[in-house]
């Protein structure tokens, strides 16, 4: 069979198919590139070490710097950026300055500059690549930290710009929107290298819930990416179950399930899960009034689903003739909310059948 399909490729007859590039072939892609960073990096901090800098040489690199910091404080980021990055890559890369004018390029690239309808176009790639040069070469930068939170921070307002989340809807439909980041990719590779070489006591947790959100934020096109959500919730409750954030976390858990939900036709597993987690939730409430009526109103959009659900069986038995089984499922939806429209529907329908199935003894007793 296969010198049969060679023989056919050969002759123009049959067109092989070559499979898209896997993720494993992505990964390896972002592997050989960061193994080419670091090499260039441990090579420059050799240069770096064996570079003779003049007094001239560094007192040039500082009125260069101080020029940088004068635009930026002018607000004009686009000059200051370009004389930054001319400054650090060619004009005095191994001054004592260099890594102040790498963290100044960096400062120009921030969301603060930026107008809000702006903020979602921010260069996440270029603040990781950038970020990640500064750690790299330069490991004993004073400023370090500062800059780990500023690209934390940037990476936080790209995320931000996605699924928006409507508690007060009345159907789990209406409350998610889906969304539409364009640089959440880029956001990836940035929270990735923030989760690893961060604190883990701010940094590092908020990296990993940054990561988790762009997941759960992809899951409204992609649900390949909710499973990747919810892995990282996951991961991230295991390793931080005393962060502050744990209960954000929790509850945007509990949204990677809802946002499956397909409507009251379709399978509930995925509702019986989400309540599951808001139970959990609730134990970290810690009787803050806004977490606690962030959980009711999670429980009543649930259960207004749930019984959305149930009604929907109900009628499909009642359909089928199996009067029991639509008994029980009315009941259950009277059970969870008798003043909602449903519950009064379903209150309707069971007096129906109960005055029917009257009806029907009297006949036969007579």
């Amino acid at each position: 069979m296969r010198n049969l399909l060679i023989i056919l490729i050969l002759l123009g007859i049959c067109t092989p198919v070559f499979p898209a590039q896997s993720t494993m072939q992505r990964n390896a892609g972002d592997n050989d590139l960061d193994k080419r960073q670091r090499e260039r990096a441990a090579k420059f901090r050799l240069e770096y070490a064996a570079f003779k800098a003049s007094d001239t040489y560094n007192a040039e690199a500082k009125t260069r710097l101080d020029e940088v910091n004068e635009l930026l404080e002018k607000g004009e980021y686009k000059y200051a950026r370009k004389l930054a990055r001319k400054g650090y890559l060619k004009e005095y890369p191994y001054s004592k300055h260099t890594p102040y004018l790498l963290h100044a390029y960096i400062k120009s690239h921030l969301p603060v500059h930026l107008p809000e309808h702006k903020k979602h176009k921010i260069y996440a790639g270029e603040l990781h690549l950038r970020g990640k040069d500064l750690w790299l070469r330069f490991p004993n930068y004073p400023h370090m930290r500062k800059m780990f939170m500023e690209l934390l921070e940037a990476g936080e307002v790209v995320q931000t710009h996605g699924t928006v989340i409507n508690i007060e809807a009345e159907t789990i439909e209406k409350a998610v929107t889906k969304s539409w980041g364009l640089h959440l990719n880029a956001a990836i590779n940035l929270f990735t290298f923030l989760e690893a070489n961060g604190d883990k006591h701010v940094i590092g947790p908020r990296a990993s819930l940054g990561l988790a959100r762009i997941y759960l934020i992809q899951g409204t096109s992609d649900v390949r990416k909710l499973y990747m959500a919810r892995a990282k919730y996951l991961q991230f409750l295991d390793k931080y179950p005393k962060n502050t954030n744990a209960f954000t976390a929790l509850i945007e858990r509990a949204y990677s399930h809802l946002i499956a939900y397909r409507g009251d036709k379709y399978d509930v597993g995925v509702l019986i899960e989400a309540a599951y987690i808001i139970k959990q939730a609730e134990l970290y409430t810690d009787k803050q009034e806004k977490r606690i009526e962030l959980v009711n109103k999670l429980r009543a959009l649930i259960r207004r689903s749930h019984q959305a659900r149930d009604y929907q069986v109900a009628l499909w038995y009642e359909e089928k003739g199996h009067t029991t089984p639509a008994i029980y499922y009315y009941k259950e939806v009277v059970r969870r909310d008798p003043n909602s429209t449903v519950g009064k529907d379903a209150a309707r329908a069971l007096d129906k059948i109960e005055r029917s199935q009257t009806a029907k003894e009297a006949v036969s007793d007579e």
